[in-house]
């Protein structure tokens, strides 16, 4: 139930801020994960995202914030791994000899990149409402890599926390997709990350980086770089890339 400032609370109620412009009896109304969208007479949308934990008696809301950079600081704090996964690295390949045969790593890297750019275009294509197949970009994630969790299943945890947490436009879309995965889809481990992820739970690292975005510090994107030989770092790769959708 959607509510003014000073309506009297109702339990589960959406309160909306002092000033807010109210629908129209019988409006569209379309929730999305964090977020819900109310349809004006005169064909005007807008958005709102749920603030707060939602374990009053109501959950407040607030408007959506405008687009702010990526910190110059985060970029200082990037490891070469997160950079090449975001496109952002001085070399194309880790092997600076470019003549030399890539290696099973940097191929498997380039996969990578290539299907992480392919998540973030399908969710850039949501966030403008186009019709796009975010589930290829998934299957083709899942269990990529080696390791008790794969780096795709990594990447992909990432990128859910930045969709559920800031509000993404296909959040509820891609957290379906992570959601009563196959047994042969990845690792056992890597199940059961991304059937969290798709819940809305996500390791404390990576958590406490959404929770800080975009003012996060050197020590918060350290802390999550420095989980696991490399998941840290491709969870960062994956957030980092959905954060840009969202503006793009």
């Amino acid at each position: 139930m959607l509510l003014t400032h000073d309506r009297t609370l109702v339990p589960r109620g959406l309160r909306l801020p002092e000033g807010a412009r109210l629908p129209d009896p019988g409006a569209a109304v379309r929730i999305d994960c964090a977020c819900f969208e109310l349809s004006h007479p005169d064909g005007s949308r807008e958005r709102w995202f749920l603030d707060g934990p939602g374990q009053d008696l109501f959950v407040p809301v607030r408007g959506q914030q405008p687009a702010a950079p990526r910190p110059a600081l985060v970029m200082d704090a990037l490891p070469a791994r997160t950079r090449a996964l975001l496109g952002v690295a001085p070399e194309a390949r880790l092997c600076p000899d470019i003549e030399a045969r890539p290696t099973f790593a940097e191929l498997e890297l380039d996969r990578l990149r290539a299907l992480l750019e392919e998540l973030t275009a399908g969710l850039r294509g949501l966030t403008h409402g186009h019709e796009v197949c975010l589930e290829e970009a998934v299957d083709g994630l899942l269990g990529l890599g080696s390791g008790s969790t794969p780096s795709g299943d990594d990447v992909l945890a990432g990128a859910a926390a930045a969709a559920r947490t800031l509000g993404l436009p296909g959040a509820r879309r891609l957290g379906e997709a992570l959601t009563d995965l196959s047994p042969d889809a990845t690792t056992a481990a890597g199940r059961a990350m991304l059937r969290e992820a798709a819940a809305g739970f996500f390791v404390l690292p990576l958590s406490t980086l959404a929770g800080a975005w975009p003012a996060a510090g050197r020590s918060t994107i350290e802390a999550l770089i420095g989980v696991g030989a490399s998941s840290g770092a491709d969870m960062l790769a994956g957030f980092l890339a959905q954060t840009e959708a969202l503006y793009a």
